[in-house]
Formats: C-alpha cells, structure tokens, sequence
C-alpha cells in the first residue's frame, strides 16, 4: 500500500512538474508575441501580451516558488512603463487625450511598482498637462465645477504648475467662493516653486480682488467688510500703499486712532515720497484725535506740501494751534 502511494505521489509531482514547464512554456511565449508586437510598432498588443506573461508568471511564482517565473517576471515589467508612455504620448498627438490620460496613469504606477522614477516623472508631466487641458475646456464650456476637478488633479500632480493654480483662482473668484480663493491663494504662496512669474501673478489676482473689493464695501459704507477685504489683501500683497491708505481713511472716519497710526506708519514705508504727504495729513488726524498735539503738528508740517499745503496749515493755526 505504502509502494503503490509512493507511486501515485511520483506520478502526481510529475504531472505538476510538466504542468509548470508547460506554463512557463506558455509565459515565455507571450513574452516573444510582445517582444514582436514591440517590434511592429503595435504597442497596445505588446503591452497587453506583456501584462499577461507577467499575471501568469506572478501565479507560478506564488504557488511553485518558481525562479525561472519570477525572473522572467522582472524582465518583462522593466518594458511595460515605458511602453504605456509611449502609447500615452501616441495617443496624445491623435488627440486622444482620454486614452492619454488612461496610460499616463498605468505608465506611472507601473514604473512606481518597479522604482523606475524617470518615466515616473514623465508620466506625471504627461498627466499634469491633459489635466490642465481638460480644466481650461472646461473652463470655456462653462462647467467650473468640473474644471476645478481637473485642475486640482494637476496640482496634485505638480504643485508648481502655477498655469493650473491661476486658472483655479480666477474660476474661484467668479464663483465668488472667497474662502475656497483665500486657500487656493495660499497654496500657491506655500508651493515650493520660487520666482515663477506664472506664481506671482496669481497671488497678484487675488490681492487685487479683494483690494477692489474693499473700494467697493467702503463706497457703500460698508466699513467693516471694507476692512476685511483689504485685510485680506495685504496677506497677498503687504507692500501696496493703497491698501493702508484706504484703511486709514476707514478707521480715521470711525475715530480709531491706534488702528489709524498703526496702519498709517506701514503705509509711509511702502510708499513713493510724493504720495507720504496724504498719509502725513491723515496721521495728523488721528494723533490729533489721539490727544498727542506734538505728533499731529510733526505730521502736518510734513504733510504742508502740494495739494495738502492749504488744509494742513489750517489743522496746525486753527485746530491744533502749533506753536
């Protein structure tokens, strides 16, 4: 009995051997069909006998502990990265761009899968490009919503693809989603890339915005919005002198002196000698308003000049009697 098992266990273990033989046979094969597709410009079949070799080897591999399968396994997924790329970059100038996208994507897992980081890279750039090109469509066709989907898919592939962050802010700002705009701006500010005009312009479009904004709130007396918005500004762009001199001109109208002083002497740094003498006037204002009478005459004399000359010596004879 024991003889007659030890047979049927000979027979068994050399029927699963020329069954993996078989098998390996069979993986080789698919490797020579994409080898020869390779070699015939027909990249979707090679990528397709290639990914087949692969799953067939991984299975012989698993369950035989097969060496030859394994490293027949490696050889074959070194191919396949670069081939989905090339396929992405094909189907790309057909304008194809949905199957460019689809390969872009498996070239890019697939070279993560074997750390090849360079067609990692491309592939990336590849999928940034089709995103922001579906964004900017999308745009146009009026489906914000859509494009900002496309666009955040770009980001996320390269934050210093500015050309995708400016594009979200404008669609945010016609949106008039302030708070989705704010973080969308800051994002830009925090990406690591540096000097890139695409960059500034679009922390540009922001202060902008809510600069106008705010001239728009104070028209309307609208004076605390007002100052948010300008507030908001600032964070973008801490160097306009129009910003601080609208909120001078705020506060000192509310009679906040400290707040009027405070944003009066940031004012006078970022700004051109010929333009100090307004911030001059008004700081006058509200030292005055402050009962500081020895800083609101310093602030007048300064501000004495061109256009102001007239009201600040009337404020220096009449109101705070300047010695």
């Amino acid at each position: 009995m024991e003889y007659i098992n030890f047979i049927f266990i000979g027979i068994l273990f050399c029927a699963v051997s020329a069954i993996s033989a078989q098998s390996l046979e069979e993986a080789r094969a698919l490797y020579n069909e994409g080898g020869t597709a390779m070699s015939e410009s027909d990249l979707e079949t090679a990528v397709q006998k290639f990914n087949e070799c692969i799953e067939m080897c991984a299975v012989l591999y698993e369950e035989e502990e097969s060496i030859e399968a394994e490293e027949l396994m490696f050889t074959v997924q070194q191919n396949v990265p670069k081939l989905y790329l090339q396929i992405s970059q094909q189907k790309a100038q057909e304008k194809d761009y949905n199957g460019s996208l689809e390969n872009a994507i498996r070239a890019k897992e697939s070279a993560n899968e074997i750390g090849n980081e360079d067609i990692a890279s491309k592939a990336s750039d590849l999928m940034v490009k089709i995103y922001y090109s579906f964004g900017l469509s999308n745009y146009k066709a009026k489906k914000p919503d859509e494009a900002l989907a496309n666009l955040d898919n770009a980001i996320e592939q390269d934050e210093n693809y500015f050309k995708a962050h400016y594009l979200k802010v404008v669609i945010l700002k016609d949106k008039g989603d302030n708070e989705a705009l704010i973080a969308a701006t800051k994002d830009v500010v925090n990406a690591s890339g540096k000097n890139d005009e695409t960059r500034e312009k679009t922390i540009s479009f922001t202060a902008n915005y809510f600069y106008n904004e705010g001239v728009k709130a104070k028209q309307a007396s609208e004076y605390d919005k007002a100052v948010k918005y300008i507030n908001t500004s600032l964070e973008f762009n801490a160097e306009n002198p129009d910003s601080y001199y609208l909120l001078v001109t705020i506060y000192n109208s509310q009679e906040k002196w400290d707040k009027t002083i405070a944003a009066g002497k940031e004012g006078l740094k970022c700004t051109g000698e010929s333009d100090k003498v307004k911030f001059y006037y008004e700081l006058g204002n509200a030292y005055y308003g402050n009962g500081d009478n020895t800083s609101a005459c310093e602030a007048y004399k300064k501000a004495a000049v061109g256009d102001y000359e007239e009201y600040a010596k009337y404020q220096m004879e009449h109101v705070v009697k300047c010695e």
